[in-house]
């Protein structure tokens, strides 16, 4: 995470959530941060990039291949919010991969982001 322009942070209450790729598990990991945002504290999502106080853009994706019989899956994510006013980048995440036993890979990214993104102060 990168602590930039701390005063933008501290005032944005609105979220436009970007394209984050087009990888089929970009759009699953979107919406479960989506639903995961709108469920919390910190911020409103909105439908209106127009209305956000700030941007969230980046890349996600859920990948799987096989390997000695068996398919893994794994999680990337690499995430940026942007001032609408300034257009500077307040804010960096990246996913950190874990091991992750019977658990959906989409869900893992999402709730990193949002644990991350709810921690703003």
């Amino acid at each position: 995470m990168l602590p930039l322009a701390p005063a933008t942070l501290a005032t944005s209450r609105t979220m436009f959530l970007s394209s984050l790729g087009t990888d089929p598990g970009a759009t699953v990991i979107r919406e479960k941060l989506r639903v995961s945002l709108i469920q919390g504290q910190r911020w409103r999502v909105t439908e209106d990039s127009a209305r956000a106080d700030v941007i969230l853009f980046g890349s996600a994706s859920n990948v799987s291949g096989q390997s000695e019989g068996t398919t893994n899956f794994a999680g990337t994510a690499v995430l940026r919010l942007v001032s609408s006013v300034s257009t500077e980048t307040v804010w960096m995440f990246e996913y950190q991969r874990g091991w992750c036993y019977s658990c959906s890979i989409s869900t893992r990214v999402s709730s990193q982001a949002f644990q991350a993104l709810e921690g703003i102060p």
